[in-house]
């Protein structure tokens, strides 16, 4: 089961809106997808609220992601506002992929990845 160790404040809810978490219990990560486009990680087992990485998809501030999803090295967010689907390797911070659709309406989701 899973117990309360830390609590995390995500900033004002104007600008820092949650709309995705993943947790990974296997390497003690949680995942957090906010508008805009951010992505934040954190360790849970430390006792530290500050993330250990942070990732940004790019300059899309009304992008709201739909889906993530987490392994242990990649991580992907799909969205809306634009239609959007990002890639990392969340460890090194870096962006794999990313494909913006701005004439797509309905927002996409993302098949089983890992």
């Amino acid at each position: 089961g899973f117990r309360l160790v830390s609590t995390w404040n995500f900033g004002d809810p104007v600008h820092n809106s949650v709309e995705c978490i993943d947790i990974l219990p296997e390497i003690n990560i949680l995942a957090v997808a906010m508008c805009g486009s951010k992505c934040v990680f954190y360790d849970i087992n430390e006792q530290s609220n500050d993330p250990i990485q942070v990732l940004k998809g790019g300059n899309h501030p009304w992008f709201v992601p739909d889906s993530i999803a987490l392994s242990q090295d990649y991580f992907a967010v799909s969205g809306r506002k634009p239609s959007a689907v990002f890639i990392w390797n969340w460890r090194k911070g870096v962006r794999l992929s990313n494909r913006v659709n701005y004439e797509m309406i309905e927002s996409s989701f993302l098949p089983p990845l890992f």
